[in-house]
């Protein structure tokens, strides 16, 4: 699982949503289908603030409440051993870097399972 902040998670959102977010009325489309999940109240709110423009509090809102419950939720139930990774941005650079790390992880992953006999 790849932990990045929570802000910086945010920031990829709307540069990801940028097409939508410049068009309120689609996000607002886009929202609905959480009332099942999330109940009118809060889905409301996520929809005002699309309508205010509030993108960045959303964003956040949406990843604290939605993204990473769901997230937690897959995580304990994945029956795979995994892996955790930490960044501190979603950015080229950053990526770059983890999946340098990954890289490196995945090497060795392979290494220990070509010593192991196989049937």
């Amino acid at each position: 699982m790849l932990s990045v902040p929570r802000p910086a998670r945010a920031r990829y959102l709307l540069r990801s949503y940028a097409d939508m977010l410049a068009e309120p009325d689609l996000a607002v489309a886009r929202l609905d289908p959480l009332r099942k999940l999330h109940g009118h109240e809060q889905v409301d709110a996520w929809q005002q603030m699309a309508v205010d423009g509030a993108f960045a509090a959303l964003a956040e809102s949406l990843m604290a409440v939605h993204y990473d419950p769901l997230y937690r939720r897959n995580k304990k139930r994945a029956t795979a051993e995994t892996l955790d990774l930490d960044a501190d941005a979603l950015e080229p650079d950053a990526m770059a870097a983890t999946a340098r790390v990954l890289a490196g992880h995945l090497t060795g992953l392979a290494e220990r399972m070509a010593d192991v006999p196989t049937k």
